[in-house]
This record gives structure tokens, C-alpha cells and sequence, in this order.
């Protein structure tokens, strides 16, 4: 029976290992990319055309998004299975060293390892597996709680570095001389990356004290002061507007966001949208300030050919003032208002795109109809 046994838990692990080599193949191949021609040219199509080439580039885009959402899905299970086996026991953290030297992804593949509710020596405490689930859940209330405590304080801090700053005081002149055609009601930010993440890696495997700069010294905070740029940013049209026009929103959008920290950000006064369901797109129009700071290239097409926001704020824009697709080809319509940051990029961490040219794009919104699905 005992052999049996084994030879039955070999070749579950067999399997297993070769699920995973399928699917690391799979990851591996991408599909065909497809260029999406610039406004002018499209709109020179005829109409089942332009229809036919802006469905298949988005079938494009939904799938590339479906892929890229599936790894982060995988990265988040196995972060969770990490947890479960700290939790319980079946690993060891070194507080120095972190989780040790050997295989975990050998581990994460041990049925026995991953499946297995509470330990013995969880039983031999007298709880029964429903008590040590609830236990847990209990346990996982409180950290959430906690995480949301710690990314509320590190704002709070970040924000008061970033509202005494030069670099602030810098970006708002800049705006001040930008002549808007329509008002501002919304910001809107795409990809400014996950808050919560290092904290969490910090407090797990290593010791993360508050030093004299008031936030977490181990934990990188250039997602964080995005985030602060960006409300600050809403702050500043919402006075800059007319008496009585009301708040200026600000949305925020990432697939790195997890349940956990939607409702951090939501408490600090940003309005989460699912990235799954690309509703950050549908917000976005003539009265937007989009925040486009990583701007990927599918991203940054889908905004620039099939919106048209009012004031943009991105990278990777030609020293000529004209961007440029992926493709190659210029977009007339769009004509670039620049200021360069790089002075002070050694100083301080504002935001990732400070280390280069910090662009600042002003969408020129004519007659041309907009291209709509």
C-alpha cells in the first residue's frame, strides 16, 4: 500500500511538472502584433474598413491584456501558496537571508505541501481544521487591515514631501502656462503600479522600520509618489476651475491592484476601476488629464488614436515635440508643450519618468469627428 502510494504521488508530481512546462510554452508564444495606422490615415478609410481594422487591433489588444493578466494571476497564486506554507509552518524564514537557499518552485509542486489545511502540530493544539481555517481568515482580516493602515501613513508622508518640493512647484508653473481648450473634471491614471507590494514583501521577510524620512527605507516609493503627483495634480484643477463646478476625480487603474489594496487607494480618495474590463478607456475625453506614465505601446495607441483627453502625461515623446506610434508614423494632431526635470532627478524620486524628460502632451481637439466602436 505504501508503495502504491508513492508511485501514485510520482506521478501526480510528474504531471504536475509537465502542466507547467506547457504552460510556460504557452507564455512564451504571443501573437502576431498588429499596427493601428494613425488617426489621419484612418479616417481616410472607408468605413467597413476602419471598422474591420480597429476590431482586429483591439481582438489584438484584449488578448495581449488576457496574457498579461494571466501572469499576474499566476504570480499572485503562487505569493499566496508561499503564505500558506509560511503560515503553517512548512517553511522557515530567515530574517536576514529571507526565505533560504533552496527550490520553491520544487516545493509550490508538493501536493502534500500546498493542500494540506493545518499542520499536526496545529491538531496536537486541540483546533479542528474549520477553527484553524477561521483562525486564519481572522489573521488575514488583521493584516489586510494593517496593509491598509501602512499604505494610509506612507501616503500621508509622501504627500507632504511632494506638496514642499521644487519638482511640485515646477509642474504647476508649467501648467499655469498651458491654455487649455476645455475644462478639467477628471484625472485619469493608467499603469502607475502596485503600492502595497513591497510593503508586504518587506514586513514578511525582513525588518522594515520608519527612518527620518518618515516612510519605509527597504520599500521603493515611486509608485507611491505617482499616486500622491496625481491627487495633488486633481487638487490643483479643482481650485484652477470656476466657483461651483465641483471635484475633480481622480481613477485609477492597474492589474497589479488586489482586493486588499483597491480599498486602501478607494480610502484615500481614488476611484479604482477593473482592468480587466478596460473601463479607464471609457473615461477618458475632452475634459480628462490622463496619466500615462509607463505608456506601453498597445496602451498608448488605443488612448492616442480612439480618445482624445486634454492634457496628457507621459514618456517616450521625440525631442521634435511629435510623437510617434508604433509603427513609425507621426500624428499632426498632436503637438507637444515640453519641460525637462532632469536636474533634479538625482534629488528626488517624484515620479519614474523624472529620472528621464518629463513630457506633457496638450491634445489638439479640432473638428475631426472621433473614431467610435
Amino acid at each position: 500500500m505504501e508503495k502504491r502510494r508513492e508511485e501514485k504521488q510520482s506521478k501526480s508530481r510528474r504531471s504536475k511538472k509537465e502542466k507547467v512546462r506547457e504552460q510556460r510554452h504557452k507564455s512564451k508564444t504571443s501573437p502576431t502584433p498588429i499596427c493601428l495606422p494613425d488617426k489621419t490615415r484612418l479616417e481616410a478609410l472607408p468605413e467597413s474598413d476602419r471598422q474591420r481594422i480597429i476590431n482586429q487591433w483591439f481582438t489584438y489588444f484584449k488578448k495581449r491584456q488576457l496574457e498579461f493578466l494571466e501572469s499576474i494571476r499566476r504570480k499572485e497564486v503562487r505569493d499566496q501558496k508561499i503564505m500558506h506554507m509560511v503560515r503553517r509552518g512548512k517553511i522557515d524564514i530567515d530574517p536576514v537571508s529571507g526565505l533560504g537557499n533552496f527550490d520553491i518552485d520544487t516545493i509550490l509542486e508538493d501536493e502534500d505541501a500546498i493542500d494540506t489545511p493545518f499542520t499536526k502540530d496545529h491538531e496536537s493544539n486541540g483546533r479542528s481544521p474549520a477553527q484553524e481555517e477561521a483562525r486564519l481568515a481572522e489573521q488575514d482580516s488583521l493584516n489586510a487591515s494593517d496593509d491598509i493602515a501602512h499604505l494610509q501613513d506612507a501616503f500621508a508622508a509622501v504627500i507632504r514631501i511632494w506638496e514642499t518640493s521644487e519638482d511640485r512647484r515646477d509642474f504647476e508653473t508649467l501648467l499655469d502656462q498651458i491654455e487649455l481648450l476645455s475644462p478639467i473634471n477628471k484625472v485619469v491614471c493608467l499603469g502607475l503600479g502596485s503600492c502595497l507590494s513591497s510593503f508586504r514583501c518587506c514586513s514578511l521577510f525582513r525588518e522594515c522600520p520608519y527612518d527620518d524620512k518618515e516612510f519605509p527605507e527597504p520599500c521603493k516609493i515611486a509608485n507611491l509618489c505617482q499616486h500622491a503627483m496625481a491627487m495633488t495634480t486633481a487638487q490643483y484643477f479643482e481650485a484652477r476651475g470656476k466657483p461651483g463646478a465641483g471635484t475633480v476625480e481622480v481613477f485609477v487603474s492597474d492589474p497589479a491592484y488586489d482586493k486588499v489594496e483597491s480599498q486602501g487607494l478607494e480610502s484615500l480618495g481614488f476611484t479604482v476601476l477593473e482592468a480587466e474590463d478596460a473601463l479607464a478607456f471609457s473615461k477618458i475625453d475632452s475634459n480628462t488629464f490622463l496619466f500615462d506614465l509607463s505608456n506601453i505601446g498597445c496602451i498608448r495607441d488605443t488612448w492616442a488614436t480612439c480618445t482624445s483627453p486634454a492634457l496628457i502625461l507621459c514618456n517616450f515623446v521625440h525631442s521634435t515635440g511629435v510623437e510617434m506610434d508604433s509603427s513609425g508614423m507621426t500624428r499632426d494632431d498632436t503637438k507637444a508643450v515640453r519641460v525637462s526635470l532632469t536636474k533634479k532627478h538625482a534629488r528626488n524620486e517624484t515620479t519614474r519618468s523624472s529620472k528621464l524628460v518629463l513630457n506633457v502632451i496638450e491634445s489638439r481637439i479640432d473638428s475631426n469627428p472621433q473614431i467610435k466602436l
